[in-house]
């Protein structure tokens, strides 16, 4: 995944380069949450977050592009206390962490007019943990994420001469923490970006 990670930084540096690209900034908020490999995770929920970084698009044609950038963002889920046999073993908590995100995705414009059209873009991102995720079990042990996470993210939305509203979702492909059920994060996204 390192190997990835780097990959896509590496996209992201060349394509700046180019006259080609779009750049800009995006804003949003997320509902993040995990899911297990059999079912939802027991006394768990998701949580809110936010999320912010720049925006990169370089135009093969008027309306086929690769869509990419850096983003900063919030990951994880919310813990609920859960008792054994009477006795407290989680207490109430976030397993919250701090990413930078690299989205490398193919995206489509479909314009409506002069100044309005609608985009759609998907593909896979790599993300690493400035602040990784971590939760005390009472003074027993900690539970702690990982500091890498990939997997596929899509986003769909439309654009207003050089304003972009649009909402996404991701889906992590890699176990992020692994108790009490191997987990990964799930995100959907909505948001604001504008284009320079």
């Amino acid at each position: 995944m390192k190997k990835f990670f780097m990959m896509a930084v590496m996209t992201v540096l060349t394509i700046t380069a180019s006259a080609q690209v779009e750049k800009g900034m995006r804003y949003g908020i997320t509902f993040t949450g995990t899911m297990s490999k059999y079912s939802e995770l027991p006394n768990t929920e998701n949580t809110f977050g936010y999320g912010g970084g720049f925006i990169l698009e370089y135009n093969f044609t008027p309306n086929v592009y690769l869509g990419s950038g850096l983003e900063f963002g919030l990951r994880g889920t919310k813990a609920k206390k859960l008792e054994f046999g009477g006795q407290p073993v989680i207490p109430d908590g976030s397993l919250k962490s701090y990413n930078l995100i690299i989205p490398v995705n193919i995206g489509g414009r479909v314009n409506l007019s002069d100044n309005v059209a609608l985009f759609g873009q998907v593909g896979p991102y790599a993300s690493f943990a400035i602040k990784k995720a971590e939760l005390q079990l009472l003074d027993i042990s900690t539970i702690k994420g990982e500091s890498f996470d990939w997997g596929f993210n899509g986003k769909i939305g439309v654009e207003f001469s050089q304003i972009q509203l649009f909402g996404g979702y991701e889906l992590g492909m890699k176990e992020v923490w692994i108790w009490p059920e191997n987990s990964k994060n799930r995100s959907f996204v909505f948001g604001v970006g504008y284009t320079f």
